[in-house]
């Protein structure tokens, strides 16, 4: 993904179970009112995949008897707004996706700030009704939940009185304990609902890992976030043994593993990198140590390699000619991805892949952007075995949006492939029961 910094955004993105997830507040039916979608061929049914729970079987996730292959959609306000008395809105939005056959659905935590915490200690019964709330309304359209459990990092640094990344991350902390405490509450209570499809553990959090620049608030090392991650994942397995676990990190840096190599060189020595770790003018990662970092940021006992893609921009890696318009990375991250042991004893290889969100912006100022980039990653998602994709939308967002203000619409020749593609997926097997 292009690793820049954006203020006052709201991302939202689509997403497709290799996995790939993403969050869409949803603009599906106002693109499809506006620009006359096709509809599919074959009606898809509101129905659920299958009721069983989602379990990793090498490189593939299933629910029941069947493989869970799926675009979904990622709404990040979902929970909120169950939270805060809105399940009207967020209601009609999930009976909008499903129509597009989206049978999952990626939304953001219910955590927003100390009062949030607050709230759900001393109140657990209506913050566990409100999501009770949501998994139901999601699944009478057919829809399964994929939570991400915990707030921006930025939100539970600022928990504490020391209000630093590393700190939030730090087994012990303030921040750190009301984080495990949060995350074992919700594993525990939904353990048994097959509802929730998976957990995720944050969004990103990875983001800023091992960068020196003095504009970045939360500086913070890969290890530390690598650290926290085995943590809370086994938190929710101690908690619930049903659910799997997937990071919620996004893509690496094209020099992710240098910059790792080069704060352990300064822990260990406290003097400057040499010129074989990382140059003057930043060395650049080999897909070898790229691959490295995908499968660092997923370690044990989390069962889902994480991701989240976009143009790359500046963010180009040197293993590939990459450009703007073709999402060439997609295949070789689904290779890092399949290329180490899914447990210690090693008798499985490789982990499944979810794309937690993918997607570009669709204006330049008041021009259209043709969705090239997007229309090609869902091209080589197709053409992959096992796809999971997120659509990201983004828009610059008021304090109190109106509905029309929440987002760009997504063009409609993008709804139409996804529609396809999901009809596709969901009656590939002949004795499907998503279709009639």
């Amino acid at each position: 993904m292009a690793f820049v910094r954006q203020q006052n955004k709201l991302y939202t993105y689509l997403a497709v179970c290799y996995l790939v997830a993403g969050s869409v507040s949803l603009c599906l039916a106002q693109s499809a009112a506006k620009n006359a979608a096709s509809p599919p061929k074959t009606q898809i049914l509101a129905k659920a995949l299958d009721k069983g729970f989602v379990t990793a079987r090498g490189i593939e996730l299933w629910r029941g008897k069947y493989e869970l292959n799926n675009i979904g959609v990622n709404v990040q306000d979902l929970f909120l707004r169950y939270l805060t008395g809105d399940a009207a809105s967020a209601k009609l939005d999930l009976t909008r996706a499903s129509a597009f056959g989206v049978r999952f659905v990626r939304c953001g935590s219910g955590i927003h700030g100390t009062a949030d915490f607050k709230r759900y200690s001393e109140d657990r019964a209506t913050w566990y009704a409100a999501f009770r709330h949501m998994l139901s309304d999601a699944d009478a359209s057919g829809i399964g939940i994929v939570h991400v459990l915990l707030p921006d990092l930025s939100v539970l640094a600022s928990l504490g009185q020391a209000p630093t990344a590393q700190a939030a991350l730090r087994q012990g902390s303030p921040q750190n304990s009301a984080a495990v405490a949060y995350a074992s509450g919700m594993a525990s209570e939904f353990r048994d609902d097959a509802r929730l499809l998976f957990w995720e553990i944050g969004d990103e959090y990875n983001r800023d890992a091992d960068l020196e620049d003095a504009s970045i608030a939360l500086k913070c090392s890969s290890d530390a976030v690598r650290q926290f991650l085995i943590q809370i994942a086994r938190t929710i397995h101690a908690a619930d043994r049903h659910h799997l676990v997937s990071s919620g990190c996004g893509d690496v840096r094209p020099d992710s593993w240098h910059l790792r190599q080069t704060a352990l060189y300064h822990k260990s020595s406290g003097a400057s990198a040499p010129d074989n770790i990382v140059g003057d003018t930043g060395a650049m990662d080999s897909f070898e140590q790229y691959a490295e970092m995908i499968r660092f940021y997923a370690p044990s006992p989390i069962d889902i390699v994480s991701v989240h893609l976009n143009p790359p921009g500046e963010s180009k890696v040197k293993w590939l000619i990459e450009d703007d318009e073709h999402a060439f990375r997609l295949p070789w991250i689904r290779q890092a991805a399949s290329a180490f042991p899914s447990n210690p004893q090693g008798s499985v290889l490789g982990k499944p892949l979810f794309v937690g969100a993918f997607g570009q912006d669709w204006q330049s100022g008041a021009k259209s952007v043709e969705p090239a980039w997007t229309l090609d990653l869902l091209k080589r998602a197709r053409s992959d075995a096992g796809p999971v994709l997120a659509l990201r939308q983004s828009a610059t967002i008021p304090p109190s949006p109106t509905a029309q203000q929440k987002l760009q619409e997504v063009p409609i020749e993008v709804m139409n492939q996804i529609m396809n593609l999901n009809q596709l997926m969901l009656s590939a097997a002949r004795d499907s029961p998503y279709i009639k």
